[in-house]
C-alpha cells in the first residue's frame, strides 16, 4: 500500500529534527483536540513525525507554504520567525499560523508569554489603512493609530481565522489601546488575500471598533491565561 501524504511528509521531516525538542503552543490544547488534533505539544522525534503525519492528513499539501521573516544569529545559537500557511482538507478554508523556532535550551527558558511576544513582534509589523481608514473612523470613531496600539498589543487575542468570518480569510485581533484607553477588535486580512492588490506593510485593515462584551471577556481570559 502506498503511503498518505501525511506519512510521507513525516519520514522525511522528523529526520531534520533532534532527538528531543521543546514544542510550545499559543492557545489551550484541550479547548483544540478534537478540531486541530496535530496541534499538541511536542517533546520527541517520534512526536515529530507524527505531527507531520497528521497535519498531512488534515490538510492540501499541495497548497502549503511557509514564509520566513528573519534569521536571527548570535553565536552558536538561531531563531527562525516566520508563518506557515495551509489550506484544511474537509472544508477547503486556508488559514496562516505564525511560528517561532529557538535552540531546545533557549527555548525552555522562556515563558509562553515572552514567545508570544516575539513572535507578534514579527506577525503584526505593519498594517496598511489606506482604504478604510476614513470608514472606521466615521463609523466607529477610531483613528487608525489606536488599531496599531491594539493589534501591537503583547496581550492581545489573535483569532485566526476570525470564527465570525464569511470568507474565513480575516483576523480578530482583541487589543488595549492606549491612546483611547480602551480595548478595541481589529480585522485584518493577510497580505497574499489578493496578489493583485497587495498592501504596503504586512496585513490590510479592514476595520476596527471598541470592543464589545464578548470580546472584552475574551481578551481578559487572554490576559488570565498568560498570568498563569
Amino acid at each position: 500500500m502506498q503511503p498518505s501524504a501525511g506519512e510521507r511528509i513525516g519520514v522525511v521531516e522528523q529526520r531534520l529534527y533532534a532527538d528531543q525538542g521543546d514544542w510550545k503552543l499559543g492557545w489551550p490544547e484541550d479547548e483544540h483536540r478534537t478540531a486541530a488534533p496535530w496541534i499538541r505539544y511536542r517533546l520527541t522525534r517520534a512526536d515529530v513525525e507524527d505531527h507531520y503525519r497528521t497535519l498531512g492528513d488534515y490538510h492540501v499539501s499541495s497548497q502549503a507554504s511557509v514564509d520566513f521573516a528573519a534569521i536571527l544569529v548570535d553565536g552558536a545559537d538561531a531563531a527562525i520567525i516566520g508563518e506557515l500557511g495551509q489550506t484544511l482538507r474537509a472544508t477547503g478554508v486556508p488559514y496562516r499560523a505564525a511560528f517561532l523556532a529557538l535552540p531546545h535550551d533557549l527555548l525552555r527558558n522562556l515563558s509562553p508569554r515572552e514567545v508570544h511576544w516575539i513572535t507578534m513582534e514579527c506577525v503584526a509589523d505593519r498594517i496598511d489603512w489606506s482604504k478604510r481608514a476614513s470608514y472606521i473612523r466615521t463609523r466607529h470613531g477610531v483613528d487608525t493609530t489606536w488599531a496599531d496600539e491594539a493589534a501591537d498589543d503583547t496581550g492581545a487575542a489573535w483569532l485566526n481565522p476570525d470564527p465570525t468570518s464569511a470568507s474565513g480569510l480575516s483576523v480578530r485581533v482583541i487589543g488595549y489601546s492606549p491612546s483611547a484607553d480602551e480595548v478595541l477588535t481589529v480585522i485584518l486580512l493577510p497580505a497574499d488575500t489578493d496578489p493583485a492588490d497587495p498592501p504596503d506593510g504586512d496585513w490590510w485593515g479592514t476595520n476596527a471598533w471598541r470592543s464589545n462584551g464578548r470580546d472584552r471577556r475574551i481578551y481578559e481570559q487572554e490576559q488570565e491565561r498568560w498570568s498563569e
